[in-house]
C-alpha cells in the first residue's frame, strides 16, 4: 500500500472511533474529568460544588 492511498493515520482513526462511542453513550467525553468515588456520570465542572465542612474540631492540650 502506498501512502498516496491512506486517507487517515491510525492516531486519526482510534479519535473518529472514539468519538463515536462517546456519540453513542458508550463513553464518557474524553476532556471529563471523572471522580471515581462519586456515582455521579456527569463531569466534575458540571456537578453542583459538595458543601464544605466547617464543623469546629477542638483542640486538645495532651500533657
Amino acid at each position: 500500500m502506498s501512502t498516496a492511498e491512506l486517507t487517515s493515520t491510525p492516531g486519526e482513526e482510534f479519535l473518529e472511533i472514539i468519538a463515536d462511542l462517546e456519540g453513542e453513550g458508550l463513553l464518557p467525553p474524553v476532556h471529563a474529568k471523572l471522580d471515581p468515588i462519586s456515582d455521579d456520570p456527569r463531569p466534575v465542572e458540571e456537578r453542583e460544588p459538595a458543601e464544605e465542612d466547617t464543623e469546629e474540631i477542638e483542640e486538645i492540650d495532651w500533657p
